[in-house]
């Protein structure tokens, strides 16, 4: 492994230390009955440690030019199964898991789409055990009270008993990573009963809109944004309804149509809570979108958006919330590639994707009295294009999608921002609460 060229972009840090990699197996109680799932291989250290300890090792490992190594190992250790390819992509049921074990040192970056993945299957974990930033561990273990308590908190702690069991500092990882990591040990319970686990998030969210708030407050509050909304549409409808002869006959018919509408307003924002749930997870691409991305036949396609930029754990769930769906837009060198794409996806049925070709898309920027105004005041972080790095080639790409959207630390600070600069931009804060324009 002397040679071997870390890379970056897929947060490649390896553990050397038997002794350490023992340990982190101990933490995870792996016994020599069980099944162990290991997300990211890496190097094979941690693969192999648990190879002896267990009966049977399902290893994932993105790396292609890892698969030497891994290979090398699995002769000589014959319980070991490896999966070259994205885990995130993977297809969980069809390993066929019960009561397995969790145990991954993973990339920082996606950290939260994998816990989140691992949920949706929980009934196939008997425990969790996962290397991660330690400033993430905390946040996933504090106390109710405590000041890393948040949004994750709650929604992990409703169905898992989480714990820190150990501290792994910077220096035992090769290359070493700028912060400290941690293991955050998970063991579901059954202490709460949720029936639609979606809604409960989305409620916890509503609950965390605005921190520094009452719990009260913030849902009397979104009360009374529906109440004062339903004012101002029938106050509208009076002032309409005056000039209509036949006012008694189409009034009625008006505010059943409205409350209707009311109806149809709050099921869409709960589905909407739940795309963006399902954005930041990354879950799945759709069927699309994957048979353009592996068609090696298609020219000129390079990648989704969203694979093309890298971004520090504290700035990803604002970036991702700032993308939104569009983070599964397809890039590709221009618009007639993108006809030859969409050609290939109706004569095989395959459905739609959104393309983006790079001689088309314009860029869009924050004007700079804009900037002068935002820049001096509490919690403004930046630009939200300006916080992630990519390849200049796909400058124009990134700006279009990001280059006109504020990134604010908190929802209060945001609502301050957004007065000032007369609400002409979107704002988007690091717990993923957005201001849309006005």
């Amino acid at each position: 492994m002397e040679k071997f060229n870390f890379k970056k972009n897929l947060g490649q840090n390896f553990i050397f230390d038997k002794n350490l990699l023992r340990a982190i197996a101990r933490a995870g109680d792996v016994e020599k009955s069980d099944v162990v799932l290991e997300i990211g291989a890496g190097a094979g250290t941690l693969t192999e440690v648990l190879a002896e300890m267990s009966s049977k090792v399902i290893s994932f490992e993105i790396d292609e030019s890892l698969r030497l190594t891994l290979e090398s190992l699995r002769d000589k250790y014959k319980n070991i199964e490896f999966h070259f390819q994205d885990f995130m992509a993977a297809d969980i049921d069809s390993l066929n898991l019960s009561s397995a074990r969790v145990i991954a040192n993973i990339p920082y970056y996606i950290t939260t789409p994998i816990v989140f993945k691992l949920i949706d299957h929980i009934k196939k974990f008997k425990s969790i055990l996962i290397l991660v930033q330690k400033e993430v561990a905390e946040r996933f273990a504090s106390n109710c009270g405590g000041k890393e308590y948040g949004i994750t908190s709650v929604i992990l702690q409703s169905i898992f008993d989480v714990s820190i069991p150990r501290i792994v500092k910077k220096e035992c990882f090769t290359p070493s990573p700028k912060v400290d990591s941690a293991l955050v040990k998970m063991i579901p319970h059954n202490k709460y009963k949720i029936s639609d686990f979606e809604k409960f998030k989305s409620f916890i969210h509503l609950c965390f809109s605005m921190r520094r708030k009452t719990l009260i407050n913030n849902l009397k509050n979104e009360l009374v944004t529906i109440e004062e909304n339903s004012s101002n549409v029938l106050q509208k409808l009076d002032i309409e309804n005056k000039s209509l002869n036949n006012i008694k006959s189409t009034k009625s018919d008006l505010e059943k149509k409205l409350q209707e509408n009311l109806k149809l307003e709050n099921n869409l924002n709960i589905k909407i809570e739940s795309l963006k749930y399902s954005i930041e997870n990354n879950s799945s691409l759709p069927i699309a979108v994957k048979k353009i991305l592996d068609n090696p036949k298609l020219r000129g396609v390079h990648n989704i958006i969203g694979n093309l930029f890298d971004v520090e754990e504290k700035y990803s769930l604002a970036i991702s919330v700032a993308l939104g769906a569009g983070v599964t837009n397809i890039v590709v060198d221009n618009e007639y590639m993108a006809k030859e794409a969409i050609s290939y996806l109706k004569e095989n049925k395959l459905g739609r994707a959104t393309f983006f070709p790079l001689n088309i898309i314009k860029p869009k920027y924050v004007d700079n009295d804009t900037i002068n105004i935002a820049k001096p005041l509490a919690g403004f972080i930046g630009i939200a294009s300006n916080l992630i790095s990519y390849d200049r080639k796909y400058q124009d790409i990134i700006l279009n999608q990001l280059g006109n959207i504020l990134v604010v630390d908190n929802i209060d600070n945001a609502n301050i921002i957004s007065k000032a600069i007369g609400g002409r931009y979107r704002i988007v804060t690091l717990d993923g609460e957005l201001l849309h324009v006005g």
